[in-house]
Formats: structure tokens, sequence, C-alpha cells
């Protein structure tokens, strides 16, 4: 493993989830003190995902074409821009503006992962893609917690911190982070190719179940992302900085997990059988999240949250990148981003929407519903292990 670069892109990457968590806990309050209804919260998040969408499979090509460092640093600028944007936001079309310009450049966590595939081999990959999961372990650790905080003071104030924060990620990636060596990219580039990309891609047997199991268990966990925040405010009065202090909680989890035994999980059990894992414990934290009544119930299911999430993600990836070749990687990862970002245009109006209309607990009733069809999908994945275990 090339230490090097993967500790420079582990800094770029924790220091830009670090701006991102700092205005996490801070939205849907935000919101609503400039007049949101629950379902506007909703439209919200499906403004900074519905960009996301567009934006991830392109950058990721566009990497793939012109060099990830050149394409990170072009979305980091567009990252500054909209923290600061949202800083700015005295009404709720300003702070729609401010999430969509976020939205599209927050597509470079695909340039990222690609940056990981290029410097690692099949040996170390997932521990490789473990540091990028720790790293947004370690930015919701410590951003949420900062975010909170400050949101008690002026719900501006948070942004520009981001904004801050989102600037020394840039200056880290011109300063520290290499091109990656002997680079093999397609030379293919543009919304044109990404988008038959996308059809094509999700198409291919090895990736289909792949690219199913990850859109499901997205789906099943936005429903409770999207909804966090107003669900604690319903239950249990918490603010920004009850929320960001418990989104932090998660995060220690994550990052235990995934920089600690990520890595030796899957020498030792294999991704598949870790996303079945993943996607079970997702299940169980959701249903117990649901109807939490006190506090220490409340903490073990966040707990198994952080657990089932940790374990699917770097294990998707690892087998998404096993299943295609050096110079498409950019955009398989794309897709996958992508794949992310549709599940959280879909979930979160219908999800906020049966907070306040059916209650509090049931857009994580529906969460867990979601989950389980992701462990069906999962098996689906298990059962063409010998098939995987040959892909490149």
């Amino acid at each position: 493993m090339q230490k090097s670069p993967l500790l420079a892109i582990f800094l770029v990457v924790f220091i830009d989830l670090l701006g991102f968590g700092i205005i996490l806990p801070l939205l849907p309050f935000y919101a609503e003190h400039l007049g949101a209804s629950e379902v506007q919260v909703g439209l919200l998040l499906v403004t900074y995902a519905a960009a996301q969408f567009v934006g991830a499979p392109i950058i990721g090509s566009l990497s793939d074409r012109f060099g990830r460092r050149r394409i990170l640093v072009l979305s980091q600028v567009g990252t500054v821009l909209g923290f600061a944007l949202l800083g700015l936001a005295t009404s709720l079309p300003m702070l729609f503006l401010a999430r969509f310009v976020g939205g599209i450049m927050a597509s470079n966590i695909t340039v990222a992962q690609a940056y990981i595939s290029d410097v690692t081999d099949e040996s170390n990959r997932a521990r490789g893609l473990a540091l990028i999961g720790a790293a947004f372990g370690l930015g919701f650790i410590l951003g949420p917690v900062f975010g909170g905080l400050l949101a008690t003071f002026n719900f501006a104030l948070p942004a520009f911190a981001a904004a801050a924060v989102a600037f020394l990620s840039l200056l880290v990636t011109i300063t520290v982070l290499p091109e990656p060596p002997q680079r093999r990219r397609s030379g293919q580039g543009g919304p044109i190719a990404t988008f038959k990309a996308i059809f094509r891609l999700s198409q291919r047997p090895l990736l289909k179940p792949l690219y199913l199991t990850g859109f499901l268990s997205a789906l099943a966990l936005i429903c409770f992302q999207s909804c966090f925040a107003l669900y604690g405010e319903r239950r249990y009065s918490f603010g920004p900085r009850e929320t960001g202090l418990l989104l932090a909680y998660v995060g220690v989890v994550t990052v235990i997990l995934q920089a600690g035994f990520t890595g030796r999980l899957v020498k030792h059990f294999g991704e598949e059988r870790l996303i079945i894992t993943g996607t079970i414990l997702l299940y169980a934290s959701l249903m117990i999240t649901a109807i939490a009544w006190i506090w220490p119930i409340l903490l073990l299911s966040l707990m198994l949250v952080a657990l089932g999430s940790g374990l699917i993600g770097p294990s998707l990836q690892s087998l998404l990148i096993r299943t295609s070749e050096a110079d498409e990687r950019g955009q398989v990862l794309g897709v996958y981003t992508s794949l992310d970002s549709l599940a959280r245009m879909v979930a979160p109006i219908p999800a906020t929407w049966m907070l306040g209309a059916v209650a509090p607990g049931a857009p994580l009733l529906l969460g867990g519903v979601l989950a389980a069809l992701a462990g069906v999908a999962a098996y689906g994945v298990y059962r063409r292990r010998p098939v995987l275990s040959q892909a490149i």
C-alpha cells in the first residue's frame, strides 16, 4: 500500500466531511427557522441529492479523463461557494440554491474512492476504502459537535465555519495530494457518455445485484437520516446540540469499526457475508429506534445503525472495484454514488411526510422494511460468490 497518497487522500476526505458534518445537525432546524414544513425539509434534502445524482457520474467520468487531483480541486472550489451561500441564506429559495450547489460539488467523494482504487491492489483495497469510511466517521464525530454548538449562537455561523473548513481541504489537495501514478483511463467523459455508462453498467450481470443491494440499503438508511433531527425534536425535545452529539456518537462507532476491523473482517469472512450481516444489523437498528422510549435503548439502536452501514458501504465498493476494469472505475463508483443520491431523492419526502402525518417513528419502520429487502438482494450477491471471486 502506498502510504503517502493514502494518508493524503484520507486527510482531504476527513477535512471535507468535517465541513459537511458541521452543518448536518443544523439544516432541519435552519429550514424550520425560515418557515419550512416537514415536507419542505424533505424537499431540501431531495434538492441536494438530485444535484449529487446528476454530478456524481459526470465528475467521476471527468476524473477518469482529466485526472483525480484536478477534478478534486475544481469540485472543492464549488464546495466552498456552496457553504458560503448557505451562511448568507435569508429565505428558503436561497437555502435551496445553496444546497443545490453543495450537492453538485459533493460528488467529489466518487473521485476519492477512485483515487483509492488507483493506489491500492486487490489484497488491501477493502482496507483502503475503509479509510474513506473512517474519514467519514471522524468528520461526523467532530463536525456535528462543532455545528451543534455553533448553532446555539447563530444558524449562519456553522455554515461559514464549514466554508472555512472546505477551503482548508482545498489547500491540502493543492499542496499535499499527488496525482495517482500509472493511470489507465478511458478518455471518455461528458454528460452523454456518462449517462450511457449508467445504463450499461447497471445491466451488467455482476454489477446489477451489487447496485440493487446498495440502492435498497441506502433507501433504508436515508429514511433514518432524513428524519432523525425532527424525530429527536418531537420525541425527545432535542435541539441542534443534542442532535450533533448523537451523530458524533454514531461517527465514533463507525470509525472504530472501519479503521480497526473492516480489513480483517473482509479477509476472514469475505465482502459478501459482511454485506448480509450489515443489512441484518440495519434492519434491527431501525426497528428498535422506531419504538425506543428511553436513552439506553436509543443509544443501542444508533450503535447498530453505525455497525450496519459501516459494514455495507466498504464491502460493496470493494466488490464493485473487483468487477470493473481499471479505466472505468471512476464511472462504476460514480454510478454507485448516483444510486445513493437517487435514494436520497426518493426517500426524504415520504419519510418526512410520514413523520408529520402518521407518527415520529413511522419512517423508521419503513426503513426497516427496506433494509429487509436489501438483505434479500444481498443474499443474491452471496449466491454469486463463486463468480465474483473469479472477477477482475
